[in-house]
């Protein structure tokens, strides 16, 4: 499937590539809002649900016929050796993200925040994400849990034994906050959860010192790696930027040097590209 399962490249482990997106009923323009990027929505003649190919990031529930896949080939045949469909588990798949530690593959998907809304369409309502350490040769489930999953926009990273889940939505359609869990590798189990931020785009960098995400439009926040509190944050406004970590410094949008040793100074800046600069 298209869209924000961009925020990730397959990933190999061995001899086996993976990758993970979601697979479903298509169309340039969705069946409705939340699966539109803009414009009225297009319902098909039989009433079935579409998603558009780029649609909203504010997605508080998705089609019926979504489903979260992992698929993982062979690197020297390129056969499929196996395939994961969690539709059991809820409906999504584009918002989702993928990774490797020590050996093990790590998955995690958003199905939409609004339960309430997939109970009156007949959709799973029980969960709104899940997270996933599979074995990547054969595909068995070492653990899973849907109490903690990346909420759109962003891919899961992982160091030194721990995981670090963002992005952009709400996780549930009782709070507005958005956090940043940690999560131990080797159990799923909760490690710490951020202070409060607007947002974790793309993903949360993890360094030897720092631990950074941008937020789109608005804070950037340094987290403390032992409680997830927000050490200090850098006004940066910056839409959805990458970043480039290579301590202290990050690297962002127009060549920004950021030094996170010095909360968040601007050590240097690309060449202005406007207009007026060139003229």
């Amino acid at each position: 499937s298209p869209s924000w399962s961009r925020q990730f490249p397959p990933v190999v482990s061995g001899k086996i590539a993976i990758y993970a997106s979601g697979t479903g009923d298509y169309a340039p323009q969705g069946s409705e809002k939340p699966w539109t990027f803009g414009g009225a929505p297009v319902k098909p003649a039989d009433g079935h649900d579409v998603m558009s190919f780029i649609y909203s990031n504010d997605n508080p529930y998705y089609p019926t016929n979504h489903h979260p896949r992992v698929w993982a080939w062979d690197l020297d045949t390129g056969k499929v050796v196996w395939e994961k469909d969690f539709s059991d588990q809820g409906r999504g798949g584009n918002d989702c993200g993928i990774c490797i530690l020590d050996g093990k593959l790590y998955y995690s998907v958003f199905f939409g925040y609004d339960a309430e809304q997939r109970a009156r369409r007949g959709q799973p309502v029980g969960n709104n994400g899940l997270t996933v350490c599979i074995e990547p040769k054969s595909g068995k489930i070492l653990w899973q849990t849907n109490d903690y999953y990346v909420t759109a926009k962003c891919t899961l990273s992982a160091r030194d034994g721990r995981l670090y889940i963002g992005g952009y939505n709400k996780a549930d359609a009782g709070t507005e906050d958005r956090f940043v869990w940690c999560l131990d590798a080797n159990t799923g189990k909760l490690v710490w959860k951020s202070d409060a931020v607007t947002s974790a785009l793309n993903v949360v960098s993890v360094g030897e010192k720092f631990i950074f995400s941008n937020a789109l439009r608005g804070k950037g926040n340094i987290f403390d790696r032992n409680t997830g509190k927000v050490s200090y944050s850098i006004l940066t406004n910056y839409a959805c930027c990458r970043f480039t970590l290579s301590e202290p410094y990050v690297l962002g949008a127009n060549m920004d040097m950021i030094d996170l040793s010095q909360e968040g100074k601007l050590v240097s800046t690309g060449p202005d590209a406007s207009a007026s600069a060139r003229w």
